[in-house]
């Protein structure tokens, strides 16, 4: 009954729109030892760790990514020995389109905090059964089939702290958290997460989190309080994705361009591709925007100086290149487009 009483509140759709990584990028995060992130996920740290980056430079694909590779579940084993482990993730999104904004809130990620630790260890609803039955379950015939939970935002936070406090109970989870700042009020909803976190880790339970999130003044100081917390700055570390993308993509369109001459092709290998990294600033969605662009202009049979022309043209910021791009569509097309950069 209380799992039920969770469960439709606990759903995340917003993973199935990321879009999966370019083939062969983000493996310097298993290789490189100076942001210490196979450290944080082997070693017994029940703390945060925090990606950050500039809009549009690809951490929601990297959480993904981490959190589907089966290295991430060989770390956490090499952690947790002989204890019970649980891999969690969960993406805010602040243009979602769920009616009950739940992927806006911080109600959202405890609906499914909650849900993930009572499924997974069971004998944990025993510590919160009072509160369901007194607080909770009256509620619940007037919300089933609604949009209205049953469970508010303080009947999480007092179930999520109760747990906290049990020692019957016990196990790992490393909980992966995917664009903190397009939480409302993300600065005293990462507080609260926090202050969980710090006391949860005296309970049979010990959990890690790892968060990623624009540099916001907000999310800034919630974690001043975190001492030795590790992080990396996702656009200083994507120079080479960046550029295999690029060389990818246009390397496929010139195949497919048949009256470009050998010199263009030559050039478009080489000194197109550096023009671009190097504009982008680590920012992936601006290059992804770019090279669409290019690529039309390679099927329209541009050459070399066009082609240069045509990315000096474009915009450096990606706001500014959003604006660029919708000038020049057509306003019957204006809707899909917009859908369109939802999903980016």
């Amino acid at each position: 009954e209380i799992l039920k009483s969770l469960g439709s509140f606990a759903a995340n759709p917003r993973e199935a729109t990321i879009p999966s990584p370019h083939k062969d990028t983000f493996g310097w995060i298993w290789t490189e030892e100076k942001h210490n992130f196979v450290t944080w996920l082997e070693k017994d740290h029940h703390g945060v760790y925090w990606i950050t980056g500039q809009p549009g430079s690809g951490k929601s694909t990297l959480m993904k990514f981490i959190v589907k590779d089966e290295r991430t579940q060989q770390c956490l084993a090499t952690e947790a020995g002989d204890l019970a482990h649980k891999l969690l993730c969960y993406y805010f999104h602040e243009m979602s389109e769920l009616p009950t904004k739940q992927e806006r809130i911080l109600d959202g990620l405890l609906h499914y905090i909650l849900y993930q630790l009572l499924g997974s260890f069971p004998n944990l609803q025993r510590k919160i059964s009072n509160l369901f039955t007194q607080k909770v379950l009256p509620r619940c015939q007037g919300t089933w089939g609604n949009l209205t939970s049953p469970w508010s935002l303080e009947h999480l936070k007092d179930a999520l702290m109760q747990i906290s406090e049990q020692n019957y109970v016990h196990g790992k989870i490393c909980l992966f958290v995917d664009g903190f700042d397009e939480c409302e009020g993300s600065g005293q909803a990462l507080g609260f997460v926090l202050s969980w976190l710090g006391k949860i880790q005296a309970s049979g339970i010990k959990v890690k989190i790892c968060i990623a999130s624009r540099y916001t003044h907000d999310i800034m100081e919630s974690l001043k309080t975190s001492l030795q917390r590790p992080s990396l700055k996702l656009h200083e570390w994507t120079r080479e994705d960046i550029q295999k993308y690029v060389q990818d993509h246009l390397n496929d369109a010139v195949g497919r361009s048949i009256s470009l001459s050998s010199k263009s092709r030559k050039i478009v290998g080489n000194q197109l591709v550096s023009n671009i990294v190097g504009k982008a600033e680590g920012v992936f969605i601006w290059v992804k925007l770019v090279v669409a662009d290019l690529e039309s202009g390679l099927e329209e049979c541009q050459e070399e100086s066009q082609l240069q022309s045509r990315l000096e043209a474009l915009p450096p910021e990606l706001k500014d290149l959003y604006d660029h791009i919708i000038s020049e569509i057509p306003t019957r097309d204006l809707h899909a487009v917009f859908k369109y950069f939802q999903l980016l």
